[in-house]
């Protein structure tokens, strides 16, 4: 199995305040995360199994854009809490939140909001190690993000904030040196 199959199945068939658990190891991917919808009370949460280290690594991916991220939020996701994770060499960003319209101006809202990434290791990236985009749409908004408590480095642009509204970015270790 797959983090990308897992997200997949709980955007079609979850429910709101499931978590998905990653058990030790490394996943060789690129995960595109859309269509999670939390509550303020249920939120989704992605994270490592008590007690053990959960790697994703996209060196071989070699499919991976440039603007795209090993975790990489699209269209609409409401309340999602990725924590304690370690993303790994890419040659896109270590999480990307994009909210740029499916390439034609749209009626449809698409809100990137509630997102919060605690505890995360992200380094090796070719680009930043986290960035957001909202698009070029009035329709597409990006808000309430928290960055807090994560490890960057080693990331050719550091951390990109191109940022909506409530967005909360304290204690980030950016560093320069490899490990």
């Amino acid at each position: 199995a797959t983090l990308q199959h897992a997200v997949d199945w709980v955007s079609r068939s979850g429910s709101a305040g499931d978590t998905i658990y990653l058990r030790e190891g490394t996943y060789y991917e690129q995960v595109e995360i859309s269509g999670l919808r939390g509550t303020p009370s249920q939120w989704y949460t992605i994270t490592h199994y008590p007690g053990e280290v959960a790697i994703i690594d996209s060196i071989n991916d070699h499919g991976l854009e440039d603007y795209k991220g090993i975790l990489d939020f699209r269209w609409t996701n409401t309340n999602v809490i990725v924590s304690g994770l370690t993303l790994r060499n890419t040659s896109g960003h270590g999480i990307f939140l994009y909210s740029g319209g499916k390439g034609t101006p749209s009626t449809e809202v698409e809100l990137i909001s509630g997102i919060r990434i605690t505890n995360c290791t992200i380094y090796n990236c070719s680009s930043s190690g986290f960035y957001t985009w909202s698009g070029l749409w009035p329709n597409s908004k990006i808000r309430n993000v928290e960055f807090c408590y994560n490890t960057v480095y080693n990331v050719n642009n550091g951390s990109s904030y191109g940022f909506g509204e409530g967005t909360i970015i304290p204690h980030v270790d950016e560093r320069s040196e490899e490990r």
